[in-house]
């Protein structure tokens, strides 16, 4: 995230690939690699990560990185996928408030 706000966008989103690499279902570095690709003006490679991110089984207790995802897409203007990852969002929150 660092890196993004300095706007070493090369450097970030290498970073966030290979992190990726290692643990393929970290749905944050989808959403920050999504973020970044924005960043960068590459909407092709953000909403390919955003809708990888979108299908990644997420901890239902996870709620900051189904938000994340949601904010990443609205950002790109994929208002069908935050609406969907939103929903998931909610329906975590609330499993964990009923536990």
């Amino acid at each position: 995230v660092a890196l993004i706000e300095r706007n070493e966008l090369p450097e970030a989103r290498q970073q966030l690939r290979e992190a990726i690499d290692l643990r393929g279902n970290w749905a944050a570095a989808h959403a920050t690699l999504a973020y970044a690709d924005l960043q960068a003006g590459d909407l092709p490679a953000a909403e390919a990560k955003l809708r990888q991110a979108a299908q990644l089984d997420v901890d239902p207790d996870d709620v900051f990185s189904l938000v994340s995802i949601a904010e990443a897409a609205a950002r790109a203007g994929l208002t069908q996928i935050a609406l969907h990852v939103l929903e998931r969002a909610f329906a975590a929150d609330s499993h964990a408030v009923n536990k």
